[in-house]
Formats: C-alpha cells, sequence, structure tokens
C-alpha cells in the first residue's frame, strides 16, 4: 500500500477509477497511507473502493478514509465495498460523518455486509446520534422490537435481519440519497 501510495504521489495514477484490493491482507498502517494519498487528491478520477475481506482493516482505515473524504480528496468516489472488517462504531461514525458532511457528492454505495458487529441496535443508535442524525426516537425503537423478537430464530437469520434493519435506520440518517448494503 505503501507503494502504491507513492506512485499517486508521483501523479502516476491520476485515472484510476476502480481500486479492488479485497483479500490482499492489508493493514490499517497500508490503508492510512492510501488514505493519504487520497486526502491530497492523488487519485482524483477514483469511484470505486473495495476493500472487503481485509480482516486486519479497521477503525483507524475507517479514520482515515473519513479523513480523506472530509478534505475533499474523493469527489469522484460513488462505491465502498467494506465488508467483513474489523471496523467497529468507532471507525463507522468517523467514516459517515464524513460522507455526512457532503465532501464526496457522487458517493451513493457503501456497502458493509457482514461486519455483524455493526448490527446490534443499541450500536445503531448510538451512531445515529453520533453523526447528528435527527431520526425519531420510534424507528430505533421498532427496530429494537424487532431484533428482540427475532431472537428466537437462527444466527443466520438474525444477522441478516439485523444487517438489513441497520441498513433501514442508517440510510435514512443519511438522507436516503445513499445506500447501505
Amino acid at each position: 500500500m505503501v507503494a502504491l501510495a507513492k506512485l499517486a504521489g508521483q501523479g502516476k495514477l491520476l485515472k484510476l477509477q476502480a481500486l479492488g484490493l479485497s483479500r490482499n491482507l492489508i493493514t490499517d498502517k497500508g490503508c492510512e497511507a492510501l488514505a493519504g494519498a487520497l486526502a491530497r487528491g492523488e487519485m482524483p478520477a477514483m469511484r470505486d473502493l473495495y476493500l472487503s475481506n481485509n480482516k486486519q482493516l479497521g477503525d483507524r482505515c475507517a479514520a482515515a478514509l473519513g479523513d480523506a473524504i472530509s478534505r475533499g480528496g474523493l469527489r469522484s468516489l460513488a462505491r465502498v465495498s467494506w465488508g467483513d472488517s474489523t471496523m467497529t462504531d468507532v471507525g463507522l461514525t468517523a467514516l459517515l460523518a464524513a460522507v455526512r458532511s457532503g465532501s464526496s457528492p457522487s458517493l451513493r454505495e457503501l456497502t458493509l455486509n457482514n461486519n455483524s458487529v455493526l448490527c446490534t441496535a443499541q450500536r445503531r443508535a448510538a451512531l445515529l446520534s453520533a453523526i447528528g442524525a435527527t431520526a425519531s426516537a420510534d424507528p430505533v425503537e421498532a427496530a429494537q422490537g424487532q431484533l428482540g423478537a427475532a431472537l428466537g430464530k437462527s444466527a443466520k437469520r438474525k444477522l441478516r435481519q439485523g444487517r438489513q434493519l441497520a441498513r433501514g435506520a442508517l440510510g435514512g440518517a443519511l438522507g436516503g440519497a445513499i445506500t447501505l448494503t
């Protein structure tokens, strides 16, 4: 990742539109190097960023990407895929706050599949609060009730339902312009 960031710094990735880094054992340190290049606008055409299945990526990477978005380095970014990571609500809060700032107006899809730590009703409520969502308490209470009712079902079904509820609550909080999958 450091080598990729170095190439970007040399102006060799100005036209790069998609970067698929899924299943590459990327660490937070490598992601931070990439995010620094993105924040400096060294990859201005970037539309799609795929980071899924990098289990070592967590909150530091999310914060670094959030910073890159906030600084306007990812204005063309339309899709981010980030499933199967160790990101927690701390990292997601930083990322969503940056998205909500409007610094990446093209962003339409944020895929967070298989990050089940982000799907509890309590975490959703904390995230909605942290990003300054104006959603009423009723949808969160409804989500909590639905999750409670699902407790008797299989684990797989609970995780699927939790992800669906998280998408709805977070997507609504972001103004509906972004699809969370």
